[in-house]
């Protein structure tokens, strides 16, 4: 609480990069307070640290079930997924007996949490009443590497990125059913991709092709591919559909590239800092975050669909590299795994306006 009312008074020191970054974009000026202009006036703030039991190698991708307050967070340093109360601040309870667990998903209607195993490429499907182990899906007998998830609430349909090289695609599964429906064949190994809401295309980052693959979810099958130029390792993305923007991370060199979703171009990029693994786009307050192992938070603003200006980082901690965005309460969750004495925790901030 002492930590709470600190920031919020303003006391905290954050830590920006300047607009036009020098030949190192690891690093960073400090300054003793808040910027001007921050996606029209809105601010971000840490506002909240939770403990966790230790995971010394990596914390992966989250999700949330809002109506009760609890984070799932995988844990791939010890082949678990921890459910974090954000209401008591403790652990509520720990999955154990994974197999390098990468993402998970919550599905409010059926109380039910998807996880995808990166060791076996299963989903195991888990009630979260009691905690019990439903079914482990396959989406074929040599499939491998099961990774990020995404949802379609209106088909109640699962989309699980999964495989190597030649056998990699995006599994469907029907959450109704907890039956595997199908799948889309990708040129190689998928990380980060987004859904359209209002539209049936898939957009795809596959680094191992060093370009972005467009699916379709209806043929499913690959309609488009947007090779990467001058960049490689396109991991995280985010998706401002509304404006026809696309939001691609590269690792090399460390860049966020813009893409024209209806041209398939790239029209803009802006330096980022070192590693980053998640991106997220807020629809609301026009700015895109972005989580880093080197141990920061980046924020940039767009001012326009064409416009967009680095802003601030915040720091985290060192290989936190993966984030979720809650945007009905307007809030970002980190998972700071244990590194060099530091205790694991959860990161709380919240985009003030």
């Amino acid at each position: 609480m002492v930590l709470l009312v600190i920031l919020i008074m303003g006391l905290t020191i954050a830590v920006f990069w300047p607009p036009n970054p020098s030949n190192n974009p690891g690093s960073f000026s400090s300054v003793s307070s808040w910027p001007t202009g921050l996606g029209n006036n809105f601010t971000l703030i840490q506002t909240d640290s939770m403990p966790l039991p230790n995971v010394g190698e990596r914390f992966d991708h989250m999700a949330i079930d809002a109506q009760n307050q609890l984070v799932f967070i995988t844990a791939r340093g010890n082949n678990s997924v921890y459910v974090a109360d954000l209401i008591t601040e403790g652990v509520d309870h720990i999955i154990t007996g994974l197999n390098e667990p990468q993402d998970v998903f919550y599905v409010p209607q059926f109380n039910r949490l998807y996880i995808s195993n990166g060791g076996d490429g299963t989903v195991d499907v888990f009630d979260v009443g009691n905690y019990s182990l439903i079914k482990t899906l396959s989406f074929s007998q040599n499939a491998a590497d099961a990774d990020n998830i995404r949802y379609d609430s209106n088909a109640g349909l699962l989309y699980v990125g999964y495989g190597e090289e030649n056998q990699s695609g995006i599994g469907i599964i029907d959450t109704r059913s907890n039956t595997v429906v199908g799948s889309i064949p990708l040129n190689g190994h998928p990380e980060a991709f987004q859904l359209e809401q209002n539209g049936t295309r898939i957009f795809v980052n596959v680094p191992t092709a060093n370009s972005i693959e467009v699916a379709d979810s209806l043929t499913r099958a690959v309609i488009a591919t947007w090779p990467i130029s001058n960049a490689t390792d396109n991991f995280p993305m985010a998706l401002d559909e509304k404006d026809h923007r696309l939001f691609v991370g590269l690792w090399s060199p460390p860049e966020l590239f813009v893409y024209d979703t209806t041209t398939g171009k790239a029209i803009t990029s802006v330096k980022t800092p070192l590693d980053v693994d998640d991106l997220f786009y807020d629809s609301y307050a026009h700015l895109i975050f972005g989580s880093c192992g080197q141990g920061s938070l980046f924020v940039i603003s767009q001012h326009n669909e064409d416009s967009y200006q680095p802003t601030m980082t915040l720091p985290t901690g060192p290989l936190a590299r993966t984030s979720l965005f809650y945007p009905e309460g307007e809030k970002l969750y980190i998972a700071v795994p244990q590194h060099h004495g530091l205790t694991a925790q959860l990161l709380t901030f919240s985009i003030w306006g």
